[in-house]
């Protein structure tokens, strides 16, 4: 079961590849000493990615786990506080 994201957890992102494919999950300690889960996403690899030699793949794994995970291992930039209104940025505008 997927929990709430807690930014005072130390977080961990675990990342793996193989052959078929590369995927990772982002966990959390909670107060219990509990692992949690957080997210998790998993994808096949391409026909020219299944040619990538062990260590591309290990560095392609993280990479997606980063991209996907951005949200929640990314501190939001300063840019988008303006005074005492918080603006969102929508992509990228």
């Amino acid at each position: 079961m997927a929990h709430f994201f807690d930014p005072k957890l130390e977080s961990k992102l675990l990342t793996d590849a193989s052959r078929c494919g590369i995927g990772f999950a982002l966990v959390q300690e909670g107060p219990d000493g509990q692992t949690r889960l957080i997210t998790c996403w998993s994808r096949d690899l391409n026909l020219a990615e299944a040619r990538y030699a062990p260590v591309e793949l290990e560095c392609l794994g993280n990479v997606y786990a980063i991209q996907k995970c951005a949200f929640y291992i990314m501190a939001p930039p300063e840019s988008i506080h303006r005074g005492d209104r918080q603006q969102a940025v929508v992509g990228g505008v």
